[in-house]
């Protein structure tokens, strides 16, 4: 998965970073161009890297605008981009819920999320086209 690399800081979530095989996204442009080469690698060699077109957590539990960036990795492939929507996390220690995410309890344990899964989508790709599969 694709990660900012901020948030992967501590000892702790380097060791989950290596554990989980992330690829760190710096906010540096140079080393960007270096992560999404990266990444068309990955997907090169036969590997699902997932990626959140949000960029971050959302901050209202609305589906926000999608950056460019998950179109950059995919451009000059011809791999499929499979559309995932997570819902009901809204209230989860995942969601920005009373304005911080992570360090709270979930409202409810065990706490219940929906994951929907898209038909694989395939061809020519704009950002516009890639949100309304995931909505």
């Amino acid at each position: 998965m694709v990660v900012y690399a901020g948030n992967f800081q501590s000892r702790l979530m380097r060791l989950l970073g290596d554990l989980w095989e992330v690829i760190l996204l710096p906010r540096r442009p140079k080393a960007l161009v270096r992560t999404l080469q990266e990444t068309r690698h990955t997907l090169a060699d036969g590997n699902l890297v997932c990626v959140f077109p949000e960029g971050r957590i959302t901050r209202t539990g609305q589906l926000q605008t999608f950056k460019r960036g998950t179109l950059k990795i995919h451009e000059g492939t011809d791999v499929p981009i499979i559309p995932v929507y997570l819902d009901e996390l809204w209230g989860s220690i995942f969601s920005f819920e009373q304005g911080r995410s992570f360090l709270k309890w979930p409202r409810r344990l065990p706490y219940q999320i929906s994951i929907h899964i898209g038909q694989p989508l395939t061809g020519k790709m704009d950002k516009h086209r890639a949100r309304q599969a995931v909505q």
